[in-house]
Parts: C-alpha cells; structure tokens; sequence
C-alpha cells in the first residue's frame, strides 16, 4: 500500500513539474525566437545601411577617397564604434580599425558571425561584408558579445523557474503523501476497532463527496440485533 501512495504521489508531482515545465516552455521559446530573430534583423539592417553608405561614398570618391573617410571616421574614436575594414582584392588592410581579415568570412558578399580580436579583446562580432567595383572588399560590423550577459540572464532565470516548480512539486507530493497515508491508518484503527467489538466506529465510503468520508450511521451492537429480532412477529416482512 505505503508503495503504490508512493507511486501515486510522485506521479502527481511529476505531472505538475512537467505541466509547468511545458508552460514555462511554450512562454520562453516564442520569446526567445523573436528575440533572437529582432536582434539579429535589426543589426543586419543597421549594418547594411552602413554599409551602403560608405559603398556611397566609393563611388563619389574612389577608393583612396574611402580610405581617407574611414581613417576620418575612426580618428574621432565614437564610443561603441562600428568595427570597419577597407581591403584590396587579396584582403590587404587599406584602412579601418580592424587589424586582419578576419577568419571564416568567405570572399562573397553576406551576413556572417566571426570570432576577431578588436582593442586587444577577443570576442564575436557579426559582419556585413560587400565587394566594391575593383575587387575590394568593406567589412562593417559589431561586438555582439555585450548582449551575452542579458541572454545570460533569461536561461539563468528560466533554470531557477525549473527549479522551484521542482521543489514546490516534490513538497506536494510528500504532502499528499503524508495525508493519504494519515487517513488510511484511521481506517485501519477503525478496522481493527470493528473486529476487536467496537461497532459503533464508522467505516470510509465511495458514495459521499470525499473517498476518505465517512458513512453517517454507526454500525448496530448485538445487542440491539436480538432486541429487534424479539420484537419481531413470525413472517413478519419488516424483520426480514
């Protein structure tokens, strides 16, 4: 009996842990999709425009023209600046605050993540990277390490939600537990009361609102049997 209430009580807390799981589940993961879908659109467009401009500007000027405005640029030393790289066709550096070429960006044009070391830290950036007329090539990109702590901070807390549905469930489950069992040994008290003489203990019924209720009538003594069956006349239909 103590096993199969063990059963059943952890079966229920395990299925609240997992309806919460699955909750928590179908609430982080749109948010986590359209967070990353955002980001990730939203610097590709800005990045782009960039981009575009300083294609712009190659065009007006030329590439000696482009070099001197990206020197221009990077001279002022904007906060969160932009990483820029200007290159001829075999990716030698012609201007920009990246040093290299970075590795894993292939030579046509897209979108691209890569890891590069920028003032001297290393971390990951995402890439715009166009081929200008002459076989020159344009990076424009940023440090996407930065949003790393944020995203950091929504597994941490959907980790700490995991864990305190698992604790409040295995509580339920040791409460539940604790009180099936409670009333069963009141059951086995009143049993053991019945077959000892004590009938006037009740026993639990399925008919009322709760399995563990009791029936509302005690159980007659022997005593009050014969009394009734003396009262009783021969063929009576109420005695039988």
């Amino acid at each position: 009996m103590r096993s199969g209430l063990r059963v059943s009580a952890l079966n229920l807390a395990l299925g609240y842990v997992l309806f919460g799981i699955a909750a928590l589940a179908c609430f982080a993961a749109p948010l986590w999709y359209a967070w990353q879908v955002t980001i990730r659109d939203g610097r590709a467009e800005i990045f782009q425009e960039d981009a575009d401009r300083l294609a712009q500007v190659f065009d007006r000027r030329g590439p000696a023209g482009l070099v001197a405005f990206i020197d221009a640029r990077v001279g002022l030393k904007i906060a969160n600046e932009r990483m820029l790289l200007f290159t001829d066709a075999t990716h030698r550096h012609l201007a920009g605050n990246l040093s290299a070429w970075p590795r894993g960006i292939p030579d046509r044009p897209g979108t691209y993540t890569s890891a590069v070391v920028f003032n001297g830290h290393r971390s990951k950036a995402v890439f715009v990277h166009l081929v200008l007329p002459g076989g020159y090539n344009l990076l424009v990109g940023r440090d996407v390490a930065k949003f790393a702590p944020l995203e950091a901070r929504f597994w941490y807390g959907l980790a700490a939600a995991i864990v305190i549905l698992s604790i409040v469930g295995a509580i339920g489950a040791m409460l539940i537990r604790r009180e099936l069992l409670s009333r069963i040994h009141g059951i086995r008290q009143t049993v053991s009361a019945i077959m000892q003489g004590e009938l006037s203990h009740r026993l639990p019924t399925r008919s009322s609102s709760s399995c563990m209720a009791s029936v509302t009538f005690p159980i007659p003594s022997p005593t009050t049997c014969a009394r009734h069956w003396r009262s009783c006349a021969p063929g009576s239909k109420s005695c039988q």
